[in-house]
Order: C-alpha cells, then sequence, then structure tokens
C-alpha cells in the first residue's frame, strides 16, 4: 500500500461501467462522515496508470473533503479487468441477474487478460518442457 496525490488519479473505463451513487444517497453521506472522521481505511485500488479501478465513492469523499492524498494498492495492467470484476461482484450487493450481465460486460476485458498472462508464462518458459519418451515396444 502506497500513498498518492489525489490528483494524479482518474476512473478506469471498466469501473465506470458500475453506477455511481448519488452524492446525496445516504450511503454516500455515511462514507463521508466516516472519511471525515477516520479517513479512508480501505485503499483504493488502481492499475499501474493511476486509474481507479474500485474505490471511486472514496475517491469522491477525499475529493470532497479536500485531502491530497489517499492510501492505494496497485495492480498490473495485464490484471485489471480482472480485479474490476471480482472487487464489483464482492463488493456491491447486486442481485443475480446484475452479476450475470456485469461478467457478461467485462469478460471479453478478463478472458483477453487470461491469453495474455498464458502467453507471457510460456514466453518466460515457465511450463516446464520434457522431451517426450521413446515409446518402447510391447513384448
Amino acid at each position: 500500500m502506497q500513498q498518492v496525490k489525489l490528483s494524479t488519479l482518474k476512473h478506469h473505463a471498466l469501473a465506470d461501467l458500475l453506477p455511481m451513487l448519488a452524492e446525496d444517497h445516504p450511503e454516500s453521506q455515511a462514507l463521508l462522515a466516516s472519511v471525515a472522521q477516520d479517513g479512508i481505511l480501505t485503499p483504493l485500488i488502481v492499475d499501474e496508470d493511476g486509474k481507479i479501478l474500485d474505490g471511486r465513492h472514496r475517491y469522491r469523499a477525499a475529493k470532497t473533503l479536500g485531502l491530497e492524498t489517499v492510501p492505494v494498492e496497485v495492480v498490473k495492467n495485464s490484471e485489471a479487468a480482472t480485479t474490476a470484476l471480482q472487487t464489483a461482484i464482492n463488493r456491491r450487493q447486486f442481485d443475480l441477474g446484475q452479476k450475470a450481465l456485469l461478467i457478461a460486460t467485462m469478460f471479453p476485458k478478463s478472458e483477453e487478460e487470461r491469453k495474455a498472462r498464458s502467453l507471457s508464462n510460456l514466453k518466460k518458459g515457465s511450463i516446464p518442457h520434457e522431451t517426450p519418451k521413446p515409446l518402447e515396444s510391447v513384448s
């Protein structure tokens, strides 16, 4: 975890697929009060480019309160879609239909990431390669 300047962060397009609560929503007001009293307790999750994957409401609260820095956890760009999907499904109280729509919308990106990671692993030689042994004749 590290502290970064609020002004350097941007919203990630994947996170923007999820609707934000209105600023006057009771949950938004409760979060604002909590951040004012205790600060940000759960770090925002950002990619390597400083794009917010999870924590847009905390970001908005910090901005409203005039905080200069916020705690962040950085994930690799190659894991951005998977991370955004996992945090959204685990944090939000979506019903089954909403979760299915979210997965369908975000899955193509996470599938691309999976393929890129697999290819990267093959290029790095992380998968052991054994020379096939000749078949022995059966007697």
